[in-house]
């Protein structure tokens, strides 16, 4: 038994052993210039050269912060001056700046030298641990998952109004977003429906609500995991009263104390609305059932194991049955089957979550999958504007049907879409952000100018399931524009100009490594352009560029307010059809939507 005395005599020991350390000569001052080195050190490194980029791309910490916060004032003024009331003024301001934060955040952590040189190593090491990183968690059985698909299955209710007030306030870039599927879905439907047009609503399930499995041992059931929102969202979509009884009351509340116009205009249309939405609803197809069915059934996967995607198969049954469903919901007018056929090809691809982990190829070898391209003619098929079924997909969609995602090409959902309907298939699909991308190009179009809607019956919207808890749900006006004046300079068709101009503005571009695609497409504003021979001088232009290329940032990802760049242009409808469905990033001024966008190389 220790006695008091026994324990303050160990305490008094204690003391006297730690509290009076002695160094030997010269030790002590060695330790504390090895603390200072070390603290400071890292801090000082930022400011050797980038290593991120070529020779006349290298730039130090210093350039690299003061490229960031250039102009960031007058940005965090006009934030200030947009608000209706001072506390949203200092919301919007401090917004501003922490997109500033975040971008010289990005450049730093993909140029500092150490970081690129020990990234690899350390994830390798983790892998080997049996971890990941944030945006990929290891499964069972070398599969790999997305976190933002995790997330949805095993999250909180979506349409619990705390977590649509959290999501509100967690939009990307710091401004607020709309959180609410179902509002979005209902307000499209709406404007569609008075074009006599029907919504068909498609989330593609991602790959944990399909296989739990090759995540975790011992999941109870065979039924696919949603989260425990989308029951109550299947219902409200289906039958739109219930939303109109139930949460619309809060939406109609906010939108009266709403300093914004177009929301208000936006609740008010709804509200209009209503009984035709009631009469005439969008229409869900939920492909879960019919996936998990046919895992239960032959036990193949239903996704990729290395990938975010579904297989080549799997995506073709969800084809064939979406236009089964189509063909019974909707007197579609029969069509001359026209000369479509397919062939059978073997494509090897590495998936969009081993790029993301960037390890070695050993770790997460190739796979091996067959796909059933769709021709048409003498070519690959593709999308006609005179058909009256349009798909809104995004990157469910284009896995095989897009060449730069590394899965083959043209035999993705459009192609085999159009091949089961056994009719021609319009066609607007860009990689990510399903809950309002596609819309907004939708949008872009008909403000030009370009009926979209034209002619057609039936709009399909594919977008990933994942959004439904984490997706921007903006509100778009699809309302028929006039086609601008031509006041910005693009090439005629087939020609190509050499300019020279400076950089107004430029859409952010994801940090590589950030997001499961390997491509990715930015806008830039450029004005003063001119030629050698003085042909154009001082005129603007609205372009789009390759941004990052198998997850490596290319020039244009780093281009700065003012920076003057030569570039060759040539117009984006040479290369829309095959460029269109990239991931891209739009500028901030919705006015240059207006004006026809070039492609600069």
């Amino acid at each position: 038994m220790t006695t008091a005395s026994q324990r303050y005599d160990r305490e008094e020991q204690a003391k006297r052993e730690i509290g009076h350390t002695a160094f030997r000569r010269g030790v002590a001052p060695l330790l504390a210039f090895g603390f200072l080195a070390l603290i400071l050190g890292l801090p000082l490194a930022h400011h050797l050269p980038l290593a991120s980029g070529g020779a006349e791309d290298r730039s130090t910490a210093v350039l690299a912060l003061y490229d960031a916060f250039r102009g960031v004032g007058a940005e965090m003024r006009a934030a200030w001056n947009a608000a209706p009331t001072v506390w949203n003024g200092c919301l919007a301001a401090n917004a501003a700046l922490l997109r500033r934060l975040r971008a010289f955040g990005d450049r730093l952590d993909d140029g500092f030298f150490l970081a690129r040189a020990l990234r690899g190593p350390v994830q390798a090491a983790l892998c080997q641990a049996g971890a990941g990183n944030e945006k990929v968690f290891l499964g069972r059985q070398g599969w790999l998952f997305y976190e933002p698909d995790l997330a949805y299955v095993t999250g909180p209710d979506f349409l619990a109004e705390r977590g649509l007030r959290a999501r509100e306030r967690a939009a990307a870039g710091g401004e607020r977003a709309q959180p609410d599927p179902v509002l979005a879905i209902l307000h499209t439907a709406l404007q569609l429906a008075r074009r006599d047009i029907r919504l068909v609503v498609v989330p593609a399930p991602v790959k944990p609500t399909i296989h739990p499995e090759r995540f975790v041992e011992d999941v109870p059931g065979e039924e696919p995991l949603q989260n425990p929102a989308f029951a109550r969202f299947v219902a409200e979509i289906e039958n739109p009263r219930l939303f109109f009884d139930g949460r619309f009351r809060e939406w109609e509340r906010r939108a009266k104390s709403s300093a914004d116009p177009r929301w208000r205009q936006a609740i008010a249309e709804l509200r209009d609305g209503a009984e035709l939405l009631i009469t005439r609803p969008p229409r869900l197809f939920d492909p879960a059932p019919l996936l998990a069915g046919r895992k239960a059934r032959s036990g193949e996967p239903q996704y990729l194991a290395a990938d975010s995607h579904w297989t080549p198969a799997a995506m073709e049954a969800v084809a064939a049955e979406l236009a089964a469903f189509l063909s019974r919901e909707f007197e579609l007018p029969v069509l001359p089957s026209g000369a479509r056929r397919t062939t059978t090809l073997s494509i090897e691809g590495r998936g969009d979550l081993a790029a993301m982990l960037k390890l070695p190829a050993r770790f997460y070898p190739p796979e091996n999958v067959r796909i059933r391209q769709v021709l048409e003619g003498t070519g690959h098929w593709r999308p006609s504007l005179d058909a009256d079924v349009l798909l809104l997909g995004d990157s469910f969609a284009n896995i095989y049907s897009v060449a730069a995602m590394g899965w083959g090409e043209a035999a993705g959902l459009a192609e085999h879409l159009s091949l089961a309907l056994g009719r021609p298939l319009d066609a607007l699909t860009r990689n990510d952000a399903g809950a309002w991308a596609t819309r907004e190009m939708l949008a872009r179009e008909m403000r030009r100018g370009r009926d979209r809607l034209r002619g057609k019956r039936v709009v399909i919207w594919q977008f990933a399931a994942r959004e439904l808890s984490s997706g921007d749900w903006r509100l778009f006006d699809f309302t028929l524009g006039e086609a601008p004046a031509a006041t910005f300079f693009c090439p005629p068709p087939g020609t190509a100009v050499a300019v020279r101009g400076v950089v107004r503005e430029v859409s952010p571009a994801p940090r590589p490594g950030s997001v499961p695609y390997k491509d990715h497409i930015v806008a830039i504003h450029l004005v003063d352009l001119r030629t050698d021979d003085g042909r154009i001088n001082g005129a603007e232009a609205v372009a789009y560029a390759w941004s990052m290329r198998d997850q490596l940032w290319t020039p244009a990802a780093r281009y700065r307010l003012g920076q003057e760049v030569a570039l060759t242009l040539r117009p984006w409808a040479d290369v829309r059809a095959k460029l269109e469905a990239i991931n891209r990033s739009e500028l901030g001024d919705d006015t240059l939507a207006f004006q026809e966008p070039c492609w600069a190389e």
